[in-house]
């Protein structure tokens, strides 16, 4: 079996690797390849000073999206109206009618089951048991 190349580094090509912060020989210098800094950094924009806006206050203040007079995109309202409370109370409705006919189903799988079971030998009593061993009650077996 031949032995594995060594893979090509991933550093970049023509640059020199970062110097740790605490070895650096310029403070001011964040990477050895850039030009050394030849005085004191420029002031923020924040501390520059520049007019302010007697309307906004401010220049660094983005104004407001909308002035006052003008409405909002879409009104908005604190409780539903009466189309909104349709559209939820047909939702509701139609969870409540595919739980009772998948309800309706489950029952009538439980009983095609219990009585192959019948058929197949199993007595009452166990029927009985296996039932309220499932989390059912002993009303929920079928009749035969």
């Amino acid at each position: 079996m031949a032995k594995p190349k060594p893979k090509a580094s991933s550093a970049p090509t023509g640059q020199p690797a970062a110097v740790p912060p605490r070895t650096r020989e310029d403070g001011g210098r964040q990477h050895p390849w850039e030009p050394e800094s030849t005085g004191p950094a420029p002031a923020p924009e924040s501390s520059r000073s520049a007019e302010i806006d007697p309307e906004y206050g401010r220049p660094d203040v983005r104004p407001p999206a909308r002035t006052p007079e003008r409405t909002r995109a879409r009104a908005r309202r604190k409780s539903p109206d009466l189309e909104q409370w349709g559209r939820l109370v047909n939702v509701a409705a139609l969870k409540v009618g595919a739980a009772q006919r998948k309800l309706t189903t489950r029952e009538q799988e439980l009983a095609d089951v219990i009585g192959q079971a019948r058929a197949a030998g199993a007595d009452e009593e166990t029927l009985r048991a296996w039932l309220v061993s499932a989390g059912l009650s002993q009303e929920d077996l079928p009749k035969s």
